[in-house]
């Protein structure tokens, strides 16, 4: 028995590790902050499997350039910006992170920049680092400094890189979102269409999407292989708050994520509901809380399911500055339409795994029955799930 399990598991190829968020401890909180990097390299090297290709997956705030809100930040942008991404590569668990890995993607969100980051509606007579576009510039400059070669795709310049692509990587197929620096200027006059990623990124993304969706229409007999889309911003659960601006038609400005660019999100899960693009994986970081979510979307008599994960902080200290499960909700069923005239139809529930700072484990099984095995790792607490994917026919 023992050797049917041990072959079984040889046959996961891949080993994915979702993180993000880790707050720059000070001197006498290093250890306690590093552990859960250092528990990846303890993971990698207890699968003891030269076969395994291991990713890592950060989505978002990798270093706090405003860590102290402003009232002990550095004001040279070269220390402020570039100084945390130069302690944390100096950073010995950092380092034998790297070495542990045969691929690392990462994504930008608001910390790399300041807290919740937006472009001004007048960005003329914005005087705060909040929606300062030069605050933005010199922010995602020093992130791809930091990640330039990492990812390997959209060779830009560092006066104005891009962010976002696609990837194909030892057979993992992956989207890297940019919804923070591309997002539209907000106001209560435009809080429901103002979009989330710009037009070119959207159009990338479809096509990446459409692609993707008629290979598997072509190679139906092929196992299923997921189509990861990660950002710094969750799409799904939605906020509490955020159905109840749905529900009375008001503005939902205080909302950084999907939620407060809901035609954004709508046209992106109506595209996939019309088409039936089957085995998406939404992954996402920022909210400081590790969340699985199944999405089934109903259109033009289609049901398709995705998953969100969103996965734990690395290190996130401030509890009152964490997201908690009551503030999102756990059962939703909403519909929404397009121009085109359909109607979808979305029901989201929603896991919260209690484990506290650490990381998403997503092993990648394409043999039948095809899965995802996750395995949620944190300082309290480990769970483990399975999530089925879909038969391509």
């Amino acid at each position: 028995m023992k050797d049917k399990l041990k072959n079984k598991a040889t046959k996961i190829k891949h080993s994915l590790f979702l993180t993000s968020c880790f707050y720059p401890p000070d001197l006498l909180r290093q250890r306690i902050a590093f552990r859960m990097m250092d528990k990846i390299v303890q993971v990698v090297d207890e699968q003891n499997n030269n076969s395994t290709i291991n990713t890592l997956l950060f989505a978002g705030d990798h270093i706090y350039a405003d860590a102290s809100a402003g009232i002990l930040d550095p004001s040279d942008p070269k220390e402020k910006f570039g100084g945390p991404y130069d302690r944390l590569k100096e950073s010995r668990s950092w380092k034998d992170l790297k070495a542990r890995m045969n691929n690392c993607f990462h994504t930008i969100d608001d910390h790399e920049i300041v807290d919740n980051w937006e472009p001004a509606v007048n960005p003329d007579i914005c005087n705060t680092d909040g929606c300062c576009p030069e605050t933005m510039k010199k922010g995602k400059e020093k992130f791809y400094e930091f990640v330039h070669g990492t990812t390997g795709g959209n060779k830009s310049t560092t006066s104005n890189p891009t962010l976002w692509g696609s990837h194909h990587v030892d057979g993992i197929h992956l989207f890297l979102l940019d919804t923070r620096t591309e997002r539209a200027a907000r106001s209560a006059d435009n809080s429901n269409t103002a979009k989330m990623i710009s037009g070119k990124q959207k159009k990338a993304l479809l096509k990446w999407l459409d692609d993707l969706h008629a290979s598997d229409l072509e190679n139906p007999s092929a196992p299923p292989i997921p189509k990861f889309i990660m950002s710094g911003s969750m799409i799904l659960p939605r906020r509490i708050y955020s159905v109840y601006a749905a529900e009375n038609d008001t503005p939902n400005l205080q909302s950084d994520s999907w939620d407060g660019y809901p035609r954004s999100r709508e046209k992106l899960l109506s595209h996939i509901a019309k088409k039936n693009i089957k085995n998406v994986i939404f992954l996402s970081g920022d909210e400081h809380l590790p969340v699985e979510a199944t999405i089934d979307l109903s259109a033009n008599g289609n049901s398709t399911r995705v998953y969100s994960l969103h996965g734990s902080p690395m290190w996130a200290p401030f509890e009152f500055a964490n997201t908690h499960p009551s503030d999102l909700m756990e059962t939703d069923t909403y519909q929404f339409s397009q121009q085109s005239g359909t109607d979808v139809e979305a029901k989201v529930h929603a896991n919260f795994p209690n484990v506290g700072n650490g990381f998403l484990h997503i092993k990648l099984n394409t043999e039948s029955p095809a899965e995802l095995v996750l395995t949620y790792v944190g300082d309290r607490a480990t769970e483990e799930k399975k999530l089925p994917l879909c038969s391509k026919s």
